[in-house]
């Protein structure tokens, strides 16, 4: 499990080592230091480097990088960027350091000084130690001109700890941000790391620890799901089982012109281990349902090719015996849906997931469902995230972690917003996906998904687990899918195909 800090936690973090572990703040910065001269060195072993520092401690870091590339016959150029008394007392130790190692550091407070110091032909890369994980606004005066100086240089950039210019807490970027070809972090990931258009700044990610020794005294603040943790959270099958042992999952979904949507949410539970799946389908549509040999169907009464609540007792009667419910793909605007599912949501206990018209339909209606006894999983996409949270588009978009923690307060549910990261929300700490790829938006992926988690949840899993291995093994099958055919031409029903292939890979995680 890769833990996730708020950058105030790990400034508390930093604070505990020192004041309870005994460890010198001037230790832990080397160790920093090395960590970024192991990365440095796997991505350019040779050549020499330009070094662009703060007066913070990550300038700090980059002054002590800069000085063990020196002593070990690295050529390196140092400039120090801002007013040299807000230095602070480490990052000038370290100054001195350097300055005793046979390196004097130019500092800069404009950009004549700036373009006397910088000849990108003269170097090989950058190291941008200007500003850590704690910058929360956007860089101004002579730091916005020195980054957009770096980035338009062309050499590749090695971020410390975060690009400079991309928020910690948020991976929002107001004006200028360095597009690093790289990101040391140290000891944790941050979530501007994570979360788009930060993610898309740091390049590709290390994270190194630097010999902290203590957790938060409130705990984590998020983790990222690796394939260790979705395998060993998903129960293995014995040889004493049978299709019951794997749980039972019904589907409702589709209507008249997406019964699509339906077919493909019910493959894809079956595919992600269900033991059996039984779709229901307005009863018209039964035909078009029962397309894919293994799926049963359940025809329900139905209104105008749409389930509604003359759909009610056919439903009921569906879930009988039934693990876990998928509710939502392809259903539809019919008005009485509404209240269709608000009647499953009350006198059915067993697992559900909402998805897609589910969500449409049900947007002011979803208070309470941490109370039902069995756990509800909410997938939206941003828009509508937004649409439930009554928030515009755009701000679930800015701050997806504010829209999932909002999400499961208002309705106790397990949140998951869809994205470039996913980000879920349940009980406990917030949980982060980074896997998938831009082929995988097209139309169904997100009813592959809807099915995925509902068979997990058959299966025994918890809503956030679920939710969090659900979205691991769907990015998972979906890069597998790019893989093999490219982003262009997939569709939803490629991702179903490759779920196979996914489960072999957490098998070989795991073993």
């Amino acid at each position: 499990m890769r833990y996730v800090v708020m950058p105030e936690t790990m400034k508390e973090l930093d604070g505990r080592a020192v004041r309870e572990a005994g460890m010198p703040s001037m230790v832990l910065m080397e160790n920093a230091a090395a960590a970024a001269e192991g990365v440095l060195e796997e991505l350019h072993p040779m050549g020499r480097g330009w070094f662009v520092c703060g007066t913070g401690n990550n300038g700090g870091d980059g002054l002590a990088l800069a000085r063990r590339l020196h002593t070990r016959g690295r050529q390196v150029f140092v400039a120090v960027a801002g007013r040299e008394e807000r230095m602070s007392p480490d990052c000038r130790q370290n100054m001195n350091i350097l300055m005793h190692a046979g390196i004097s550091p130019v500092w800069i407070g404009d950009m004549e000084e700036w373009k006397r110091f910088f000849n990108p032909q003269a170097g090989d890369f950058l190291v941008d130690g200007l500003f850590g994980t704690g910058l929360d606004r956007p860089l101004e005066g002579i730091y916005g001109e020195i980054v957009s100086a770096m980035n338009a240089s062309e050499l590749p950039i090695l971020a410390l700890d975060i690009p400079s210019g991309v928020f910690g807490a948020s991976g929002q970027v107001e004006g200028d941000a360095v597009q690093a070809e790289a990101t040391v972090t140290f000891e944790h990931m941050k979530p501007g790391l994570l979360l788009y258009p930060g993610r898309a700044y740091a390049g590709q990610l290390f994270v190194r620890p630097i010999g902290l020794f203590v957790q938060p005294e409130e705990g984590f603040d998020g983790r990222m799901w690796e394939a260790e943790d979705v395998a060993s959270a998903i129960p293995p099958r014995t040889n004493n089982s049978h299709k019951n042992s794997y749980g039972s999952v019904g589907v409702i979904a589709g209507s008249l012109g997406m019964m699509g949507a339906g077919r493909l949410a019910a493959l894809s539970a079956l595919r992600a281990g269900a033991g059996l799946v039984t779709l229901a389908c307005p009863r018209s549509l039964q035909p078009e349902a029962a397309f894919d040999r293994e799926i049963m169907t359940w025809p329900c009464a139905e209104e105008n090719g749409s389930f509604g609540m003359t759909s009610l007792e056919d439903v009921l009667a569906m879930a009988e015996g039934k693990d876990a419910l998928v509710i939502g793909p392809g259903l539809g605007k019919n008005p009485s849906i509404r209240m269709l599912i608000r009647n499953i949501l009350d006198n059915i206990q067993i697992p559900i997931i909402l998805d897609a018209d589910g969500l449409n339909q049900m947007t002011g209606d979803l208070k309470n469902l941490g109370d039902r006894g069995a756990p509800v999983v909410l997938t939206p996409h941003p828009g509508e995230m937004a649409r439930l949270l009554s928030w515009k588009a755009a701000e679930v978009v800015m701050d997806p972690i504010a829209a999932v923690e909002a999400l499961h307060q208002q309705t106790g549910a397990t949140a998951l917003i869809k994205g470039s990261t996913t980000v879920i929300k349940g009980r406990g700490i917030i949980n982060y996906h980074m896997g998938g790829n831009p082929g995988m938006a097209t139309a169904g992926s997100g009813d592959v998904l809807s099915g995925i988690i509902g068979a997990l949840l058959a299966r025994g899993l918890d809503g956030v687990k679920a939710a969090c291995c659900g979205a691991f093994l769907h990015g998972l099958a979906g890069d597998m899918a790019a893989a093999e055919l490219g982003m262009d031409a997939m569709i939803a029903s490629d991702i179903i195909a490759h779920l196979a292939g996914a489960y072999q890979k957490l098998a070989e995680a795991y073993s």
